[in-house]
């Protein structure tokens, strides 16, 4: 009888203590489950996992809106988790209000770039995409950009080999509401103002003459616009340029939460062309794809180059940044914080029809092996592992990243066994 009691007892404490690890490990997930937020032009908030939307926070009217022209665009955006195979869409909102998206879809289905790999915790790490998007010539003094990007994949309920609709699309109608919807959808907005001819609420949009203007290639075997696959938008970016370089097919095989190595799992199906409208920079925000990721300020843009100045090369503003119609702007000063620059930037396309290797091929197996990136030695020998303690965001996890990824993995499987088993046992 002692002995049952002191089974029990310890199968008590076994399992409370299980539940603990359980939930405090599920709290941990939930917390860095952070993925995307619009960078140029500034988003309204620092949140990177609005899961409600339409946007990631209310409308800031201390921050300015960012001037954009018809026409060509380029957009960048960051991401703090990575989802593989996750799709983007951007989307225009009705002058003044959070209102209107639904209607006005710019693009759909913008793949996910499969060497994404940042540090949750580390914003200096974010990794950043860009896609040049069309404007129409219409007129708003304070629309909003929206970014959203989908979840899609089992982790967050949508099972293999089936489909997902956006439910704010199904709540406006515009895609059917009995479809299954995607539960985890994360928001992004930015305000702006466009300076062309026909006013914002009196203008039907289109996307299909959007992507026509774009030459968009992403629409065969893909769902319509705010349906979308099981992992089924990958693609892979130009480390440089953060430019759209192909596209891919669905990801599979693969049980990675955060990260697959696209030299295993990414099939490409299309190469970007030289010329390509969509990856070619237009605009001032091309310009932040020549400077390093920053943390969150409010209204203020990147302003470190990647590439170290002289000082009076770091001294000079952009004013005369040329824009998408050859015109140029005046400096931008967002929220009257000082944007130091390089005048006359000149972004220029390297994309071309060859790729430059789809992920950074490192063998971790041999301390012996002279490791680099990009010029740069970022290993340390160890008596029996090499450590990668210094990683490009746009090759593959560091170890660390790896480790920590299969320890969580692996001890929530372990307590949930744990739990079975005691019950079995009594």
């Amino acid at each position: 009888m002692q002995s049952k009691r002191l089974t029990s007892s310890l199968f008590a404490s076994s399992t409370t203590a299980a539940i603990i690890v359980i939930f405090h490990l599920a709290g941990c997930l939930n917390v860095v489950s952070s993925h995307t937020r619009l960078e140029c032009p500034p988003s309204r908030s620092k949140e990177t996992g609005a899961k409600f939307g339409p946007c990631d926070a209310p409308d800031d009217l201390s921050l300015p809106a960012y001037p954009l022209h018809p026409g060509f665009n380029t957009i960048t955006w960051l991401e703090s988790l990575g989802h593989p195979g996750a799709p983007a869409r951007f989307a225009l909102s009705l002058e003044g209000v959070d209102d209107g998206f639904e209607s006005c879809v710019l693009l759909d289905h913008v793949p996910h770039d499969e060497r994404s790999s940042p540090n949750f915790g580390d914003p200096l790490t974010f990794h950043r995409s860009s896609i040049t998007l069309f404007l129409p010539d219409i007129y708003c003094e304070r629309c909003h950009l929206q970014l959203i990007t989908f979840m899609t994949d089992e982790i967050h309920e949508l099972p293999v080999d089936e489909e997902c609709a956006y439910k704010g699309a199904q709540m406006a109608g515009t895609v059917d509401g009995d479809m299954l919807d995607c539960k985890v959808v994360y928001h992004s907005c930015a305000p702006i103002s466009i300076d062309g001819a026909i006013p914002r609420d009196e203008f039907q949009c289109s996307l299909e003459e959007f992507e026509r203007e774009l030459g968009w290639p992403f629409v065969e075997n893909r769902p319509p616009s705010s349906i979308y696959y099981y992992r089924g938008d990958p693609g892979i970016y130009d480390r440089d340029t953060s430019m759209l370089q192909s596209g891919g097919s669905l990801v599979e095989g693969c049980s990675g939460l955060f990260y697959c190595d696209p030299d295993e799992f990414y099939q490409m199906t299309q190469i970007v062309p030289v010329g390509a409208k969509y990856a070619t920079p237009h605009g001032t925000c091309a310009a932040m794809t020549d400077m390093k990721v920053e943390p969150f300020t409010l209204g203020k843009l990147p302003s470190v180059p990647k590439v170290e100045l002289s000082s009076e090369e770091s001294g000079m503003n952009i004013d005369n940044m040329n824009n998408n119609d050859g015109n140029t702007m005046d400096s931008i000063d967002m929220n009257n914080n000082d944007q130091n620059g390089m005048e006359n930037i000149e972004t220029s396309n390297n994309v071309g029809n060859t790729m430059d290797g789809q992920a950074d091929e490192i063998n971790i197996k041999d301390t012996n092996e002279d490791l680099s990136m990009e010029g740069e030695e970022v290993t340390k020998e160890d008596s029996n592992f090499t450590t990668i303690d210094s990683m490009s965001t746009s090759g593959s996890p560091s170890w660390k990243q790896k480790h920590f990824y299969a320890t969580v993995e692996n001890i929530l499987w372990l307590s949930v066994f744990s739990l079975l088993i005691g019950s079995i046992v009594l």
